[in-house]
């Protein structure tokens, strides 16, 4: 099934109509949009799961 996300699952900003690019989160499988990835790459544990093989 494909899923074509409407809202960023973590702040609920609106991403089909924007034409903003979306990726599925590191640390769950919300559909998360490009601001909130950035967001998600900064946060202190992403070392934790980088090591784990998730780079």
């Amino acid at each position: 099934m494909n899923r074509f996300p409407k809202v960023c699952d973590r702040c609920g900003d609106d991403i089909s109509s924007t034409g903003k690019a979306s990726t599925m989160s590191k640390f769950n499988t919300d559909i998360i949009c490009m601001d909130c990835k950035e967001k998600e790459r900064k946060h202190p544990t992403r070392a934790l799961w980088c090591m784990a093989g998730s780079p």
